[in-house]
């Protein structure tokens, strides 16, 4: 009889194994149910640029999304559509422009999402995407970015005419830029209630000039990402499925109020 002795302890400590990994799991993992629907997230993207004269020069680029999130398990898919882009240089009479089709063109994607229970609060994690606009990369994330317009991986995106994407600048200087820029964002925040969901941004980004119609704005001064983790956040919103774009900008004051 002794000889069966080990078989039982090996399938105890089986047994102790599962339930300690049960448990684990149990309050580790979130259903994404609870997150699925509409919502509407404001990122604030801060970077530091270096131009002549001026110095060093913070840029306040705020995005305002409508996502569609979908569960699967404590994942979520997560379908992505821009409502508006706003860019803020802090220089008088100067404004940098996202016309509508471009924001309308470029601005939807897919993108994935995950949720975890860390310390007795829900935690959200967006992985690393990236984004190519104004031209087609077999590998977006270490191609070299087209720099002349004759470039056959350069595309009218935004479909007006001008290769690449057009951003344009008015103010003390008028010009249109044709560009193309590579970006991408990764997204951690903490979830609260089943309502809200807010945190940091960390991304990147470079770009390439394919042309422009001033002399003088022939090329972009060099950024990057302010250092402060506070400079670059999101927060996220439920709103109902019928709320459209329009409705999140105009309502943007009181729907991301903290």
């Amino acid at each position: 009889m002794s000889r069966w002795i080990p078989q039982i302890v090996v399938a105890a400590c089986a047994l102790l194994a599962a339930a300690w990994l049960g448990a684990e799991d149990d309050e580790t993992e979130v259903s994404a149910a609870a997150y699925a629907g509409t919502w509407a997230q404001l990122r604030t993207q801060t970077a530091v640029a270096d131009v002549p004269v001026l110095g060093h020069v913070r840029v306040t680029t705020t995005t305002i999304l409508r996502l569609r999130m979908t569960a699967s398990g404590r994942n979520l898919a997560v379908a992505v559509e821009a409502c508006s882009i706003e860019q803020d240089a802090g220089i008088p009479l100067l404004e940098v422009r996202f016309p509508e089709d471009l924001v309308k063109r470029t601005g939807r994607f897919e993108s994935t999402a995950s949720l975890r229970r860390e310390d007795g609060a829900v935690q959200f994690f967006q992985p690393r995407r990236w984004l190519v606009f104004g031209a087609e990369l077999n590998d977006e994330d270490s191609d070299a970015l087209p720099t002349d317009e004759t470039d056959p991986r350069v595309t009218d995106q935004d479909e007006d005419g001008h290769p690449g994407v057009t951003v344009e600048v008015r103010g003390l200087l008028d010009a249109d830029l044709y560009m193309v820029q590579r970006s991408w964002t990764s997204l951690r925040g903490t979830a609260e209630g089943t309502d809200r969901i807010d945190g940091r941004i960390q991304w990147g980004e470079d770009h390439a000039m394919l042309g422009s119609t001033s002399a003088l704005l022939s090329s972009l001064p060099d950024s990057r990402p302010d250092p402060d983790p506070e400079a670059s956040t999101f927060r996220t919103t439920r709103i109902g499925p019928e709320v459209d774009c329009a409705q999140i900008v105009a309502r943007r004051d009181t729907l991301f109020v903290r």
